[in-house]
C-alpha cells in the first residue's frame, strides 16, 4: 500500500547501505535520516545486527532466519531445530531476506484513524493538542488527528494553511500528512501553506528542524528556511526564506524593508483576500518601507497611494496601481 511504502522508505534505504548497493546521494539522504531522531539510529544498528548474523552464519553455510530473528529481538522465543542447509543463495541475499522479514514485522504498523478535531471558515483558530502542542488554523483550514494521537503516536493530517507550534518529544516524533507530503519533527515551529493554485506547498520554519518527506525525496529544514514542493512537476527544493511576513496571516502585521511592489502585492493580496495587480511591469521596480496592521483595506489603499505616490483605482473587483499622473 502507498501509506506502508512511504513509511518505511528510510528503512527500505538501510537494506540497500548493508546491501553495499547506495549512491554517495543515498548516503547523504540516509545520513540525514539518522540525525532526525536516536529511534533512527537504534533502528540502523539492530538492522546491522542482523546483518552481520547473517554474514556470519553464511561463513558456516547456514541460514536459520529463526536464530536471526531471535538475535534481533533480544530475548529466547522457541526456535525450531534445523539441520544445516548448504548455502544456496549469497550472503547478500540472506541479508536482504531476513531485512525484509524484520521490516515487515516491525515497521508496518496498522494503519491509523483519524478523527477531525477542528475546521474553520471565516476565521482563525488555535487548537490545543493532547501533547501540548498548539495548531493556529488559517481560514478555511481542517485538522485531523490520529485516534491514538498523544498516547502511541502524534499523527495528524492537514488541508489548508497552519502554524505549528509542536512540543518536544524525542520517542514521538509529530508527522503531518498534507497530500502526498509528510513532515516529520520532534518539537519546532513552522507554518505549512498550501497553494492549491499554484499548485504547490510550502513549509517555513521559524525554529527547530523540520523533515520533509515527498516520495522518494527528502530535505532537512533549520530556522530561517523553507522548502517548496511543486506537484506538477514532481520537485522538492529548500532556499532561505526571505518573505518576512510568511505568518502575516496569524500574526496581523506585515513589514516590508525596500521590498519591490511586486512582492508588496503579493503579501497584501493574500493577507487580505484581495486583488491588487500592477498596471505596467516597470511598477515592479517601486519600493515599500512601512508597517501596518490594518484590517480595513481601504486603509492600505491610501498608504500605498501616499508613501509610493501612486494611483489605485477599482476595475472589475481588482485593484489596479499605477503611476500618478505628474501634473496631480
Amino acid at each position: 500500500m502507498k501509506v506502508e511504502q512511504e513509511h518505511i522508505e528510510h528503512e527500505l534505504l538501510v537494506t540497500r547501505y548493508l546491501l553495499g548497493d547506495t549512491t554517495s546521494e543515498e548516503k547523504k539522504l540516509l545520513l540525514e535520516w539518522l540525525k532526525m531522531d536516536d529511534s533512527h539510529m537504534q533502528q540502523f544498528q539492530q538492522l546491522k545486527k542482523i546483518s552481520d548474523a547473517c554474514n556470519r552464519l553464511s561463513e558456516k553455510e547456514t541460514y536459520d532466519v529463526d536464530a536471526a530473528i531471535a538475535h534481533f529481538e533480544g530475548h529466547r522465543i522457541p526456535v525450531r531445530s534445523i539441520s544445516n542447509v548448504k548455502k544456496l543463495i549469497f550472503a547478500a541475499a540472506s541479508v536482504a531476506a531476513v531485512v525484509a522479514i524484520v521490516l515487515t514485522v516491525t515497521f508496518l504498523p496498522k494503519k491509523d484513524t483519524f478523527t477531525q478535531v477542528a475546521q474553520t471558515t471565516n476565521c482563525i483558530k488555535e487548537v490545543p493538542l493532547k501533547d501540548g502542542s498548539a495548531v493556529t488554523l488559517n481560514k478555511h483550514a481542517t485538522l485531523s488527528a490520529s485516534d491514538e494521537f498523544g498516547d502511541k503516536n502524534r499523527a495528524v493530517k492537514l488541508q489548508g494553511e497552519a502554524y505549528f507550534s509542536v512540543n518536544h518529544d524525542a520517542k514521538r516524533p509529530f508527522v503531518i500528512t498534507i497530500n502526498d507530503v509528510k513532515i516529520k519533527v520532534l518539537g519546532t515551529r513552522f507554518n505549512v501553506y498550501p497553494d492549491s493554485i499554484n499548485h504547490k506547498l510550502t513549509v517555513t520554519v521559524e525554529s527547530g528542524r523540520v523533515a520533509i518527506l515527498y516520495h522518494a525525496k527528502s530535505t532537512i529544514l533549520t530556522k530561517g528556511e523553507k522548502a517548496i514542493v511543486e506537484f506538477d512537476n514532481a520537485t522538492l527544493a529548500k532556499c532561505i526564506n526571505e518573505d518576512e511576513n510568511f505568518i502575516s496571516w496569524k500574526t496581523g502585521e506585515l513589514y516590508f524593508n525596500d521590498t519591490p511592489l511586486d512582492q508588496v502585492v503579493e503579501s497584501i493580496n493574500k493577507q487580505y483576500n484581495v486583488q491588487f495587480e500592477l498596471a505596467s511591469s516597470d511598477l515592479a521596480n517601486y519600493q515599500l518601507n512601512a508597517s501596518f496592521d490594518y484590517t480595513d483595506v481601504e486603509k492600505v489603499k491610501e498608504l500605498l497611494s501616499i508613501v509610493l505616490k501612486v494611483t489605485i483605482t477599482g476595475e472589475n473587483g481588482k485593484y489596479i496601481i499605477s503611476k500618478r499622473d505628474t501634473a496631480q
